[in-house]
C-alpha cells in the first residue's frame, strides 16, 4: 500500500479515534489503527471491540491496500512533522515508512488480517446537528445506570421521528427525558439504544475544544483565569463576561529600576529592551534618597539622572523615558522628596518600604496621609507582601482603595513574581470600587521586565480589561492622562 495525505487531514482523523482504541493492549492489534488505501481516499477505522469507529480522508492513492501501525505513536510523530502532504508505503514486512520533506522513519506494525473484522455500517437513519446531540446527551447521561452489567439501563434510549427527537435514561432511581424538535427529519421512526461508554465517545467527538462544550451547555466560553465559582457561570449567562486583558495589550511598563539606585542593568539598556519588546514608553522609577538600602537618589543624583533621560529620549524617539520616581511614604505618611522635587517629576508613585509593622490604624492613616499630595499617580505594591518572605503589613485595604478611587489615584497590580501586589482578589475589588490599575513589572534588571507577563495573570485572574489599566493607553493618551492629573495639583485645581 502506498498513498499521500495531507498532515492536517490525517492529524484531525487520527485525533477523532483516539479516544476508541484500546488502551489496556489485552489484544496488541486493538492499540492499532486500520489504514486501508482506495480510489482517491484513506479510510481511518479503530475499535475496542464494544465500539468502532471508520473516519475518512482525501488522499492520492498509487498503490490500494490495508495496514495497522500503532495509533498514539503514529498521531505523536505525525504532530512533529512540517504542516505539508506526508507519504506513507508498507513494505511487505509490515513496516511503514513515512516521509514528509527532509524528515523519514519507519513504524513496526502488523498485517491486515489480523486486525478485527468490523461490522457494516448501516445506512443513516438521519442527521442531527452535533451541537443538539451532545446537548440532548449532557441533559440524561446522569441517569444512566453506572453499572455495564444492567445493560438495558446503561445507555439512552434515542427516538428520532420526523418532526420529533426523544432521549431518555433512567437507572431505576432516576428519569432523564428530553425533546427537541427535529431540525433535520427523518426518514420514518427510528430507535436505538445507545450505551453510555459510546455517549461518552459521542460528547468527546462533538466538543473537540473548549468553546464548542461550553456551547453546548448554553454558555460562553469561559476564559481558564475566571474558573472560580465567584460569579462566573451567572455572568456568562447574562452575556457579561469581561473581555480580559491581554499581554500584547501592555504599551509601556512604569515601574522599573536603573542601577541609579538597586538596579543592575543601565538606564540605556533598560529603554532599550522595553522598546524590544514593543513597548512605547517606561517609567524610570528609583527609589528616594529616604530609602538608603536600596541606594535612594539625592536631589541632586535625580537630576543628573533626568539629563541622562533627556539625551536617551532624544535618540531613542519617538519611545519615551518618562522622568519618575518611586517616592518612600514615610513612618508619618509623609514622602521621600519635597513637593517641589514633585512637581518637577512626570510620573510619581508612591510606596512603604519600611515600618511593616506599625497598627492597622496607623499604617492606614499613614497610606491615606500619602494619598493627599497631590502629586501622587499611582500607590505601588499597596499590602507590602513578599511571597514567601513577609506577610502583608496590617491595613485597611478597602480604605486605602475608596480613598484611591475618589482621587483618582491608581493602585498598582506589580507582577515580580515575589510580590504580585495586588492580589486577584482585591484586583477585581479596586476595579469595582471604581479604581484605575497600573500592571508593571517592577523589575531590577532587563530579565526581570518579563514580570509583566505575572501582573497580567494577576489582572485575568481579577477581571480586568484592557480599558481598566492604564498603562494599556497608547503613550499620546497616558500623557494627556497625567497632564490632567498635573493640573489638579495646581493652586485651584480642585
Amino acid at each position: 500500500m502506498e498513498f499521500t495525505v495531507s498532515k492536517a487531514d490525517l492529524v484531525r482523523e487520527l485525533g477523532l479515534s483516539q479516544g476508541v482504541v484500546e488502551k489496556k493492549a489485552t489484544l496488541p492489534v486493538l492499540s492499532n489503527v486500520l489504514l486501508e488505501a482506495a480510489d482517491d481516499r484513506i479510510m481511518i477505522s479503530a475499535t475496542d471491540l464494544e465500539l468502532s469507529i471508520r473516519c475518512t480522508a482525501p488522499a492520492q492513492v498509487k498503490t490500494p491496500g490495508g495496514g495497522t501501525v500503532p495509533a498514539k505513536k503514529l498521531l505523536d510523530y505525525v504532530r512533529l512533522l512540517p504542516d505539508s502532504d506526508i507519504h506513507f508505503r508498507f513494505s511487505d514486512t509490515h513496516w511503514a515508512s513515512i516521509t514528509c520533506g527532509r524528515s523519514k522513519t519507519r513504524i513496526a506494525g502488523m498485517p491486515r488480517e489480523s486486525y478485527p473484522e468490523l461490522p457494516e455500517m448501516p445506512e443513516p437513519a438521519g442527521q442531527l446537528p452535533v451541537g443538539l446531540l451532545a446537548s440532548m446527551i449532557s441533559r440524561t447521561i446522569f441517569a444512566i445506570a453506572a453499572e455495564e452489567s444492567r445493560f438495558t439501563l446503561n445507555g439512552a434510549l434515542l427516538l428520532m421521528k420526523p418532526d420529533t427527537l426523544t432521549m431518555v435514561a433512567t437507572d431505576g432511581h432516576r428519569l432523564a427525558l428530553v425533546e427537541h424538535p427535529n431540525p433535520l427529519g427523518a426518514s420514518g421512526e427510528h430507535r436505538a439504544l445507545i450505551p453510555r461508554k459510546a455517549l461518552m465517545e459521542l460528547t468527546r467527538l462533538a466538543g473537540e475544544t473548549e468553546e464548542e462544550i461550553y456551547r453546548m451547555l448554553g454558555l460562553v466560553w469561559i476564559p481558564p483565569e475566571l474558573r472560580e465559582n465567584r460569579g462566573e457561570i451567572e455572568a456568562a449567562m447574562r452575556g457579561e463576561l469581561p473581555v480580559l486583558v491581554e499581554l500584547r495589550d501592555i504599551q509601556g511598563d512604569l515601574h522599573l529600576h536603573a542601577n541609579w539606585s538597586d538596579g543592575t542593568a543601565t538606564l540605556e539598556a533598560m529603554a532599550e529592551a522595553a522598546r524590544a519588546r514593543g513597548y512605547a514608553y517606561i517609567a524610570v522609577t528609583d527609589h528616594s534618597a529616604t530609602l538608603g538600602v536600596a541606594g535612594g537618589l539625592s536631589v541632586e543624583s535625580l537630576r543628573e539622572q533626568w539629563a541622562e533621560i533627556d539625551r536617551l529620549n532624544e535618540r531613542l524617539r519617538p519611545f519615551r523615558i518618562l522622568k519618575g520616581a518611586e517616592v518612600d511614604i514615610l513612618a508619618d505618611g509623609s514622602l521621600g522628596y519635597p513637593d517641589e522635587v514633585l512637581a518637577q517629576l512626570e510620573y510619581v508613585a508612591v510606596s512603604v518600604h519600611s515600618g511593616f509593622h506599625q497598627s492597622r490604624e496607623r499604617m492606614t492613616q499613614r497610606i491615606l496621609r500619602a494619598l493627599e499630595n497631590p502629586y501622587v499617580h499611582t500607590l505601588n505594591h499597596p499590602t507590602g507582601r513578599l511571597l514567601g518572605k513577609r506577610e502583608p503589613y496590617e491595613v485597611d485595604l478597602e480604605a486605602v482603595l475608596q480613598a484611591a478611587a475618589a482621587r483618582g489615584i491608581c493602585v498598582e497590580i506589580d507582577g515580580a513574581p515575589d510580590r504580585l501586589d495586588l492580589d486577584d482578589l482585591w484586583a477585581r475589588r479596586a476595579k469595582e470600587m471604581g479604581c484605575l490599575l497600573v500592571v508593571d513589572s517592577d523589575a531590577h534588571s532587563v530579565p526581570a521586565l518579563e514580570g509583566v507577563r505575572y501582573g497580567v495573570a494577576v489582572a485575568r485572574r481579577g477581571w480586568l480589561e484592557k480599558k481598566d489599566i492604564l498603562n494599556t493607553r497608547p503613550l499620546a493618551e497616558l500623557l494627556a492622562w497625567l497632564q490632567r492629573r498635573r493640573a489638579l495639583a495646581r493652586p485651584g485645581g480642585r
